[in-house]
């Protein structure tokens, strides 16, 4: 029903669309390179995730990787959020919404022009829709659009995909309207487009590479950079360059390389081998961002031996990768790389099987895939992929393993074609990278308790509330954290700032941090002043010998009651021994305080909000959406009898007092019918169902039920249940009965929640030995009575150890870190 409501707008503008009457058929047409644009309509019953096979998951990817536009309806429904996610390995999340206003930002595109003149500038709900939440939107790609929204809630928006795009409508067609229709036909205007064999189509088309051959492009090839020697590999890869792209031109310096990557005419840009040192500590922090935004914006970087460990640290630094080499032999072309110009440069030729020179050293290939879903390996022998790309926003990065100096016409025309495909040229507007630093503030992280010392914030897995960019470090009041961090009272917050300090002049250097209460100041990982404790204003100093060059700097700081004070000065060749405020050029990554989000798994995803009302009390529920929760983690069932267990759920010491805390899943219906929903809790409590209050329990007292009544469907319901704890003892058990009960009231269950999956499972690192996965509190609050099933649940810690002889919980506890 959904696909015919779809169709007819489609017909108007688009006379050569067709249906695909199976799965199978649909999937196979992305195969085809005349197919433009594909279509899934709303998935009323039932999920397309479960249909899909490995195979077709790859086939649906790799066509909008080609240029394809993929359109997804109905895109903040469960069935339609899991699809996307598992294909595509996004973290989505759900967002309740209503009416949804075009973007200021989207002005002068199809979107714009087409509802001109209509009502389509605002589009109303339509059946209770469900939006996308827009962080997880843009964590996807800084290049997202967000074409309609109402604050967090998305209703419209597109993520780019390699060459093509992902177009999300979160629309009923059902109960559709002239306006929606309006923006369905939009969304497909502007598609990649197809191409036959051998041709581009509209937007570059999905043929990539087209005729195989260079341009007027501008291109440069570094000759040179400070300490390492690079010069004879450049002119090796210059030669069977400057054949194809005749305006190819050698940057003669290091610092000429960087400055043509914000030239709009600058296309592509090769480093050679590096034979001798490592560029990766000749690159300042502005070096790093303009070769990432370059790249982002559109241009093509190609790394020589890329397997050796000089390029992986480059490449690692820049983009922030975790690439790691591999040793290969002989490699081929890989099925993937068919057609392409990799493919038909080398038809005839031997280049399609690549010889092993000098020893080369390759990629990993997991590796690589872990840095995007849109990564290629192009000639691979197992697990060691010596071509591969990567793109990042929209362009890319090309790994090429080969020793040049022991070139080949083979290693040659793959040379030619990693330049080939895609190249144009972007424009480079840098941030302004000088005088900050990136503070993060932990409000209450330790709960309600009082902070002695620096709080552990990887042990605890805490998350910042804010994120504030600082000119420097100087806070020399009450008043000035308070005006920073927007609270009433600075007590009872840990704070962690990073900062680059640049240094012209090498020598010994004093650094030094004045604080109450504690704080510490780390310089590239070493610690160099401290002033630890609770104290009032106290300078603690060190001294370090710093090179010329960058340095990372990381200040903690906790403040528990009182006054508040924090200053980091430094004094040395560079102040002429002057003790001066230390500056920072930038900071490494984004400044953000993203929330902390479940990991992928079944079950419950419980989010815990310490001190909401900041010291004061909690009566009543706060507002969750104008909030950030300092804990997130899966939980099998909502059923805890006193605060001890909550705390000790979350890892918090003490008791559970001035808390609130929200549980997400999706109960799973067999058969429908009338359903009771019960809350007992301690203090008060509200359970929602698909968005609408099925039970309550609300004020404050000491476990009390509230029930309520829901006829259910049989399918997914998204459950959530909001929960707050004033003072004394707590409790939250959360049931139903029905059908699928047989009458009896169980504890809820949870097949999963909205948003999955945002943190990865943790991974051993490779190397010989054991990997040991520890998983905490695998029933919950239960005990452990036999073995948990390890498949529907996610390790907290992953380890290599050498041998397994652990003879008491004491040796076990501290080789995984706990206490």
């Amino acid at each position: 029903r959904e696909s015919e409501y779809m169709r007819r707008p489609l017909k108007e503008i688009h006379p050569n669309i067709a249906g695909s009457r199976t799965l199978a058929s649909f999937i196979e047409k992305m195969k085809n390179p005349a197919t433009a644009f594909a279509v899934i309509p709303e998935q009323e019953k039932g999920h397309l995730v479960h249909a899909l096979s490995a195979k077709d998951r790859e086939v649906m990817r790799e066509y909008v990787n080609l240029g394809g536009t993929l359109v997804v309806a109905y895109a903040g429904n469960s069935p339609e959020i899991a699809m996307m996610n598992a294909v595509f390995g996004w973290s989505l999340k759900g967002q309740y919404c209503s009416s949804t206003t075009l973007n200021p930002e989207l002005t002068g595109t199809c979107y714009d022009r087409a509802c001109k003149g209509k009502r389509c500038a605002s589009l109303p709900s339509l059946n209770a829709i469900r939006c996308v939440d827009k962080d997880s939107i843009m964590k996807i790609s800084p290049q997202a659009k967000i074409v309609y929204s109402n604050g967090r809630a998305v209703s419209v928006w597109e993520v780019p995909v390699g060459s093509g795009k992902v177009v999300g409508l979160a629309p009923d067609w059902y109960a559709t309207t002239s306006d929606w229709n309006t923006v369905l036909q939009i969304a497909t205007y502007q598609s990649s487009g197809a191409a036959p064999e051998g041709e581009e189509g509209e937007g570059g088309g999905r043929r990539l590479g087209g005729a195989c051959k260079g341009g007027d492009e501008q291109a440069y090839v570094l000759q040179d950079a400070t300490k390492v020697d690079i010069a004879r590999e450049s002119e090796y890869m210059r030669k069977p360059l400057v054949r194809v792209h005749p305006k190819l031109k050698g940057s003669k310096t290091l610092k000429d390389f960087i400055a043509k990557m914000r030239e709009p005419t600058t296309a592509f840009a090769v480093i050679p081998e590096q034979e001798k040192g490592h560029i990766v500590h000749a690159l300042t922090a502005a070096d790093r961002a303009t070769m990432k935004t370059y790249v982002e914006n559109g241009g093509i970087l190609v790394v020589a031996y890329a397997g050796n460990s000089p390029e992986i640290a480059m490449m690692n630094a820049v983009f922030g990768w975790s690439l790691s080499g591999q040793s290969c032999g002989s490699t081929t072309l890989t099925e993937e790389a068919r057609d392409t110009c990799y493919d038909k440069l080398c038809r005839g030729q031997s280049c399609a099987r690549l010889p092993s020179l000098n020893a080369i050293r390759c990629v990993r290939k997991d590796r690589i895939m872990s840095a995007s879903s849109g990564a290629k390996v192009l000639y691979a022998h197992g697990n060691a992929a010596s071509v591969f790309e990567i793109p990042v926003g929209k362009g890319k990065v090309v790994g090429l393993a080969p020793d040049w100096y022991a070139k080949t016409k083979d290693w040659d025309k793959v040379l030619q074609a990693s330049t080939f495909v895609g190249a144009h040229s972007p424009k480079v507007d840098l941030p302004d990278m000088k005088g900050k630093w990136c503070s993060k503030w932990y409000e209450n992280p330790l709960g309600g308790g009082h902070i002695r010392s620096m709080p552990d914030i990887e042990r605890l897995r805490l998350s910042p509330q804010k994120a504030v960019e600082l000119p420097e470090v100087a806070l020399l009041h009450d008043a000035d954290f308070q005006k920073v961090a927007g609270i009433k009272h600075f007590d009872r917050v840990a704070m962690t700032l990073d900062g680059i300090l640049p240094i012209e002049k090498a020598g010994e250097y004093r650094v030094c941090t004045r604080s109450d209460d504690g704080s510490h100041v780390y310089v590239d990982g070493a610690k160099a002043a401290a002033s630890p404790g609770l104290h009032g204003p106290r300078t603690g100093c060190g001294k370090r010998y710093l090179t010329r060059g960058d340095h990372t700097v990381l200040v903690l700081m906790f403040q528990n009651l009182g006054g508040a004070y924090e200053k980091v000065t430094y004094s040395g060749p560079d102040t002429d021994g002057k003790e001066v405020v230390m500056p920072s050029v930038g900071f490494e990554g984004i400044c953000d305080a993203p929330a902390p989000v479940c990991d992928c798994t079944s079950g419950w995803c419980m989010e815990a909000y310490y001190d909401p009302n900041g010291a004061g009390s909690v009566r009543d529920f706060p507002n969750f959406d104008k909030m950030v929760p300092q804990r997130a983690l899966v939980i099998s069932t909502i059923g805890y009898h006193n605060d001890h267990q909550i705390a000790r759920m979350l890892g918090k010491k003490g008791r559970f007092d001035h808390v609130a805390v929200t549980f997400g899943g999706v109960l799973h219906v067999n058969f429908e019918g009338e359903y009771t929903i019960c809350t007992r809790s301690d203090d008060g409590s509200h359970v929602y169902v698909d968005g609408a209050k099925a039970a309550a329990s609300p004020g404050l007292h000491g476990p009390r039920t509230g029930c309520g009544k829901r006829y259910l469907t049989r399918g997914d319901h998204t459950v959530l249940v909001l929960m707050f704890q004033n003072l004394g003892g707590a409790y939250e058990k959360v049931t139903y009965s029905g059908p699928d009960t047989d009458g009896k009231e169980v504890v809820m269950p949870s097949v999963g929640f909205e948003g999955i999956c945002d943190a990865p499972a943790p991974v051993c690192d490779c190397t010989s030995g054991w990997c040991m996965e520890a998983y905490y509190d695998p029933n919950g609050a239960g005990s452990v009575r036999d073995f948990p099933n390890f498949d529907k649940m996610v390790p907290q810690r992953a380890l290599v150890i050498s041998t397994i002889g652990y003879h008491n919980d004491h040796q076990i506890a501290r080789m995984l870190g706990k206490k």
